[in-house]
């Protein structure tokens, strides 16, 4: 029986003195989403000073390669984690998805220090924030469970599987209320939020929705 697959671009845009990060995941869309299994498919780091719209015209050809795929099931999502650049770039991805050059659901993500999740939608992007004890737990759940696959043969594989190990919240004890260091606390952060953001929208995919005589209806397969 053939399967078919689901597709997230996550990327972890950083501002000019920060690196970012796009990873590619992998899921099929077929069954409970406490079973899903994220595989990570590409990594690409950037160099440091890597200008906004060579990043953009990157992400662009992405989701372009992405939907060409025989065993593609509906349309390729594109979560940006933007805590650090900020809307302004984010409205550049928007700008080129207005034009038609990507192709691509378009959403944004915001780590937060708080404790609920929470959205808006702004100039047509709908803005996720989501506390980082969140993005941590998504990761440590993966891994624990043998649902986090990443591919030895990508570049620095190795580096990755170990930042995700130690992905975790900072308290900081001192402050009345938890404060947390949800920004980036080391070198290869840029990678660790890429992959921790990919996944956790994988996880936000629910199956087609069911008639009432029992026909599936063709929705796509993500929230958006």
């Amino acid at each position: 029986m053939q399967t078919y697959k689901q597709y997230v671009i996550s990327i972890a845009l950083g501002q000019s003195h920060e690196r970012t990060a796009l990873a590619l995941i992998e899921f099929e869309p077929n069954g409970d989403a406490a079973d899903l299994v994220c595989d990570v498919r590409h990594l690409t780091r950037y160099r440091l000073g890597t200008g906004f719209p060579e990043i953009v015209a990157d992400a662009v050809k992405i989701a372009a390669d992405v939907r060409k795929l025989p065993d593609r099931f509906g349309d390729p999502s594109m979560i940006l984690e933007a805590t650090s650049a900020g809307k302004p770039v984010v409205d550049l991805f928007q700008r080129e998805k207005r034009k038609g050059k990507l192709d691509a659901r378009l959403e944004a993500m915001m780590i937060s220090a708080g404790d609920m999740e929470a959205d808006e939608f702004a100039d047509g992007v709908r803005y996720w924030r989501v506390p980082k004890r969140n993005l941590a737990s998504v990761v440590q759940v993966l891994l624990q469970t043998a649902r986090l696959r990443i591919a030895p043969a990508l570049a620095e594989s190795e580096t990755l599987v170990r930042e995700l190990q130690n992905f975790k919240v900072k308290i900081n004890t001192a402050a009345t209320n938890e404060m947390l260091d949800f920004l980036r606390e080391g070198p290869q952060d840029d990678l660790v939020l890429c992959v921790a953001a990919g996944c956790w929208k994988a996880l936000k995919w629910r199956p087609p929705q069911r008639s009432a005589v029992g026909r599936s209806i063709r929705v796509h397969t993500m929230e958006t």
